[in-house]
């Protein structure tokens, strides 16, 4: 199954779940991305406050993995989008549209401390785990 993790700006929640995703479960087919990632673009999460700290304490370096923004053809690739968000009226179109989207709704620790980072990395981990679950039934 080819699975498209979506957030924000892809610093964050859709890299974790990412970062998860493969160290619990042997599918490669993996992507993410953010549906506004502004400046973040291009920018690896090396840069980022919490997000690699949170997640070298799971054995996950985050650090070159690169922020990118969602295109169509990411959406027609998946077989299933989660998206970490539900604000809708932000995404494209062709992301708001597709019937493949499963919203997890999930706090967005940006600018918020490593406390809530850890709360939600384990939040994920969990998710994460559960539809990895369901997947193997």
């Amino acid at each position: 199954m080819k699975i498209l993790f979506v957030c924000k700006a892809n610093v964050g929640r859709s890299q974790m779940a990412e970062a998860f995703y493969e160290k619990y479960y042997d599918n490669k087919n993996l992507k993410s991305a953010g549906y506004a990632p502004g400046d973040w673009v291009g920018r690896t999460l090396d840069s980022t406050r919490y997000v690699k700290v949170c997640m070298d304490e799971e054995g996950i370096d985050l650090r070159k993995k690169v922020s990118k923004a969602i295109e169509e053809k990411m959406v027609n690739w998946a077989d299933k989008i989660i998206v970490f968000d539900s604000k809708k009226a932000d995404w494209p179109d062709y992301l708001r549209n597709s019937d493949k989207v499963e919203i997890w709704e999930t706090e967005d620790p940006g600018g918020k401390d490593l406390e809530i980072h850890r709360i939600v990395r384990d939040q994920i981990k969990e998710r994460i785990r559960g539809l990895i679950g369901k997947l193997k039934d």
